[in-house]
């Protein structure tokens, strides 16, 4: 499906790639849920790279550490290859310097019209995409301060480094990810996904 088009009868394709079984299920199982979409799955970034190369996707969820091919690696090749898939990383090691370079590649992954609908923002070298993340680090520490002071009970950690990624998946990162891909079905695609 490109920019533009109307909804084909083969609906939005979404590619989860995750490592672990019981993730990638029930990312699948949760996508599913929204109109329109046919879900797909990869085990690892090689399985996906195949995949991807026989019918790019609409959009791309994928995880960073994985066996063979990892998300980062995976996102290196597609964005060297110059195919552009709206893409979001979901990880809870987006801070360490694999994440850091999936979330850099990811930014890539969308096209100048995507970016300019979306707001991305993007950082031209890996370095200055690191000072960005390192940023978000300082933000989300003097958060975590401040709340710590203000409720002295546990504090409240947001875990999201932008709308490209997103730390870990517990139920406020799934309401997350369900709204920012309704975000790109909505911007990118034009499709109302709450028919």
């Amino acid at each position: 499906m490109t920019e533009g088009n109307e909804l084909s009868e083969n609906r939005i394709i979404a590619l989860v790639v995750n490592d672990y079984q019981p993730t990638r299920a029930g990312l699948v199982e949760l996508l599913s849920s929204i109109h329109y979409f046919n879900v797909q799955s990869a085990e690892n970034g090689k399985e996906a790279y195949k995949k991807i190369t026989e019918k790019i996707p609409d959009i791309l969820i994928t995880d960073v550490k994985m066996p063979e091919m990892s998300g980062d690696e995976l996102l290196e090749k597609l964005v060297g290859d110059q195919i552009k898939i709206p893409t979001i990383v979901t990880s809870s090691q987006l801070d360490s310097p694999q994440g850091i370079r999936a979330i850099f590649y990811s930014h890539r992954m969308y096209t100048e019209y995507q970016i300019e609908r979306l707001q991305l923002p993007i950082q031209s070298t890996i370095e200055e995409h690191d000072k960005y993340i390192s940023q978000k680090m300082r933000e989300r520490q003097a958060i975590i301060n401040q709340r710590i002071v203000l409720s002295r009970s546990r504090p409240y950690v947001p875990k999201d480094f932008g709308f490209t990624a997103i730390e870990t998946l517990d139920i406020d990162q799934h309401n997350q990810l369900v709204d920012r891909i309704k975000t790109i079905l909505h911007v990118v695609y034009g499709i109302d996904a709450n028919p």
